[in-house]
């Protein structure tokens, strides 16, 4: 399957899921409208599979666990 999510990085360098969707689209969208502003940098669309252990996993690897 298929799963977007959008994450975003805080001021302290810790990404969070804000976002997630079947369309990429939808998650490019959600940059512009629900965190216009942010430095393309600070955001991140990662195909997550649709499981938690995908989205854990993406998140992980953002945050520099288990590395």
């Amino acid at each position: 399957m298929t799963y977007y999510t959008l994450f975003i990085q805080d001021n302290t360098g810790v990404w969070h899921d804000e976002f997630g969707s079947e369309f990429k689209t939808e998650c490019q969208s959600e940059i512009e409208w629900g965190f216009y502003g942010t430095p393309r940098s600070k955001a991140k669309i990662i195909n997550t599979t649709g499981t938690y252990a995908g989205l854990r996993s993406a998140l992980d690897s953002l945050n520099g666990v288990g590395v």
